[in-house]
Order: C-alpha cells, then sequence, then structure tokens
C-alpha cells in the first residue's frame, strides 16, 4: 500500500469515526428527547392524579367539618337540655326542703323535751366513741422517737484527664472541633448494619490532609487527627435509596433521563438535604470531608485511592467510555482505597457534610482533631470526580464546591457513622 493509499485509508477511518460518533450523538440526543417527553407526560398524568387527590381530600375534609359542626350542636344541645333538667329538679325539691322546713319548726316546741333527753343520750356516745376508736387514731399521728442512722457520705471519684494532644484554637469562620475519643482496640474490621449495607472501617489516627501542589483550596496540607468511623464500602444505589422512599421517609428524585432505573448503580439526582435525610433513616450522617479524604487516601499520602498513576481499569471518568453512563458499584477492583472502599474516585461525586470555604485549610492550622468544616456557606463539598471529570478531579485532595439544591446526573454520596456511637 503506497503512501497516499494509506492516507486515504487514515482519512477514510476518521469519518467514518465521526459519522459513528455523530449518529450516536443524535441517537442519544433522541433518546434523551424521548425521555424527557415521556418524564413529561409522566408527570401530567402525575399532576392529574394529584389534582384529583387534592380535590378529594378536600371534600373528605369539608365533609368531616360538617360531621364535626353536626356533632358539636348535638352535643351542646344536650348538654342545655340537661342543664334545664337539673334547674327544673333542683327547684322542686328546694320547694320540697322549704315546706318540710316549716313543718318541722312547727312541731319543734312539742318535741323539745325528747330532745333533751336525746341530747343526753348522744353525748354519752360520743364519749364512748372518742375512747375506743377515736383517741387511738389521734396518738398514731403523734410522732415517736426512733433511733436515726446517719448514712456515711461515699467517696466521689473526680476524672482527670491529662491534656489532649492535637489541641488546635478554633478559627472565627470554623465551627469547633470534636473531642478526641479514645479508641478501643477491638473494633471490627468490616460490619453489616441493619439495612444489610456492608461498612468499612477506618481507624483512629492521624493523617496528612490537602495538597501543596494541588488547587488553592488544597493547600497548606496540614494533619489530621481523626476518631474511629465507619463508612460505607460502596456507594448507596439506586435500590437502597428507592427502600427509604416506598415507605415516606424519604423524598422521590427528579431522574428526567432515568438513570436511577439501575438498581445496582449509584443513585443521582439527589441533592444535599434529600442526602443527609437517607443517612438519617439508616441511623447515621454524612461523612466530614476530612473522614471522606481520609477513607480515600489512607495515611500515606497517595494521590489517587490506589496510588499513584490513573487509567480506566482504575475508575470511570471522563475518557473511559466503554460503558451507559455510570457503572455498578464496586466494578473497579483495582481501584479500592488503603481501607478496601469502592468507587472513591469517578463515576459520581459525593457530597459530604461540610460547608465550602476556599480559604478553610489555612485556618485550621497543624493538628486539627476531628475537623467539621467552616460553621456557615453558601455550598457544600463535594468530592471524588465524577464519570464524566477528568484525571485531576478524581484526585482524593480535589474539592468542589455544589450548591444545596443541586442535583445532578453525577452527583451521588455514601453514609458514614461514629465506631463509638
Amino acid at each position: 500500500m503506497t503512501v497516499a493509499e494509506e492516507h486515504l485509508a487514515i482519512e477514510k477511518a476518521a469519518r467514518e469515526k465521526e459519522e459513528r460518533e455523530d449518529a450516536e450523538k443524535i441517537a442519544r440526543e433522541k433518546a434523551e428527547r424521548e425521555a424527557a417527553e415521556k418524564a413529561a407526560r409522566g408527570k401530567l398524568g402525575r399532576e392529574a392524579v394529584e389534582k384529583a387527590k387534592r380535590e378529594k381530600t378536600e371534600r373528605d375534609a369539608a365533609e368531616k367539618a360538617t360531621r364535626e359542626k353536626a356533632k358539636r350542636e348535638a352535643t351542646e344541645k344536650a348538654k342545655r337540655e340537661k342543664t334545664e333538667r337539673r334547674v327544673a329538679q333542683i327547684a322542686v325539691l328546694k320547694g320540697s326542703l322549704s315546706k318540710s322546713f316549716n313543718a318541722f319548726m312547727s312541731a319543734l316546741p312539742k318535741a323539745m323535751p325528747f330532745l333533751r333527753i336525746g341530747g343526753i343520750i348522744g353525748i354519752i356516745l360520743a364519749l364512748f366513741w372518742v375512747s375506743s376508736w377515736a383517741m387511738p387514731q389521734i396518738l398514731s399521728l403523734v410522732p415517736t422517737a426512733q433511733a436515726s442512722v446517719t448514712p456515711r457520705p461515699t467517696a466521689t471519684i473526680a476524672s482527670s484527664k491529662s491534656p489532649v494532644p492535637f489541641a488546635k484554637t478554633v478559627e472565627p469562620n470554623a465551627t469547633p472541633t470534636k473531642t478526641r475519643t479514645p479508641a478501643p482496640t477491638d473494633l471490627p474490621t468490616e460490619i453489616t448494619d441493619a439495612k444489610g449495607v456492608q461498612m468499612v472501617l477506618v481507624p483512629a489516627g492521624q493523617f496528612m490532609m490537602g495538597s501543596d501542589s494541588g488547587g488553592a483550596d488544597e493547600r497548606p496540607a496540614h494533619k489530621v487527627y481523626l476518631d474511629a468511623y465507619y463508612i460505607d464500602k460502596y456507594e448507596v444505589t439506586s435500590a437502597l435509596y428507592k427502600a427509604c422512599v416506598d415507605i415516606g421517609d424519604c423524598t422521590e428524585l427528579y431522574d428526567p433521563i432515568g438513570i436511577n432505573r439501575f438498581d445496582n448503580r449509584p443513585v443521582v439526582y439527589v441533592n444535599w438535604d434529600q442526602a443527609k435525610a437517607y443517612c438519617e433513616w439508616r441511623g447515621a450522617r454524612l461523612p466530614t470531608e476530612a473522614e471522606w479524604e481520609k477513607a480515600a487516601r489512607g495515611t500515606d499520602g497517595r494521590t489517587y485511592p490506589w496510588g499513584e498513576g490513573i487509567d480506566c481499569s482504575f475508575a470511570n471518568y471522563g475518557k473511559c467510555k466503554g460503558h451507559l453512563v455510570l457503572t455498578a458499584i464496586g466494578a473497579y477492583e483495582k481501584g479500592k482505597s488503603p481501607y478496601g472502599i469502592y468507587d472513591m474516585a469517578g463515576n459520581v461525586y459525593e457530597w459530604v457534610a461540610d460547608w465550602y470555604a476556599g480559604n478553610y485549610y489555612a485556618t485550621l492550622g497543624e493538628n486539627a482533631i476531628n475537623p467539621q468544616g467552616p460553621s456557615s456557606g453558601q455550598y457544600r463539598v463535594l468530592r471524588g470526580g465524577g464519570d464524566h471529570s477528568g484525571e485531576n478531579s478524581l484526585r482524593s485532595t480535589f474539592r468542589q464546591p455544589g450548591g444545596l439544591n443541586k442535583g445532578d446526573f453525577q452527583i451521588g454520596f455514601r453514609r458514614a457513622r461514629d465506631a463509638n456511637p
């Protein structure tokens, strides 16, 4: 084959590749339009159903209010009638008592001799009652002297603690750090929570957070001490989130192209509040930014969860497009972190608990303990990079601000909990 023919073949292959990519792009766009139209139709149907439900609820409420009003009126009428009967009965009784009293007063002069004899007998009976029953009861109320035993005072042992190492001064824009908790030595390295989800232990200790060679918001690198904690081995899946929605403890997600229909892939289109609510349903919380970074890179300061260097065998990211958008959880065995945690780089960004501040690391100083992030802010922190991200965004120290109400097809999360709750 001549050089010209070889060039023609290369150009033909390039054109064919472009045509295929254009065809694939057109097909994707068509699929997205169809999915959006289907979602719009479904939304109209849902709105009609919701309107019918609202109208039924309003009718039921009106009927209930009418019934309750009739019941109240009947109750009040019965009360009025009862009161009127009592008033009539009292009037009759009053008249009867008046007649009896008048008759008594008329007969009283004739009965006086008998009353004097009865009075004497009554006094004798009263004296007998006092001596036989009332006096013992009165005497029982008089306190008698008893030997009292004064309890021996018990000694209170005052707990004294040595100064906490790694203490730091909290800057005005940083939340107070949590007190260092002594770590037990017999914690299991992996547990399964009440929902059947695997969690991995990250032991207590120091690690280096941030990077002096990274972005401005990653500097300076600084030592951080964290108590032991557990973190999900895998990202929260669509199926796990749906279980929370089904019982009414989590809200439904906006998903215009149906990515969340895959049960074993990370749930996406979830905003920060929805992620937090799900974690609380699981009896846990979102990891802090420091907890997320230590779980991803360990204590040896590596760039990526698996170490150094990156290609498509480690993670699902921008240039690896031999799949349908997201990959199933745990698909990259080579991409595990030092603690055996999957997908902490690529596939989806992950929410963490902290507010985002570009200068936050500069306020911490050295040897921070369990930092909780800034006390307030406009954005929350996203970590780990997504399936459209470049290699730089997959670094374990990379920080990305995310809007609180932002739900995106590249944003998911995982859960954490204290090892010593």
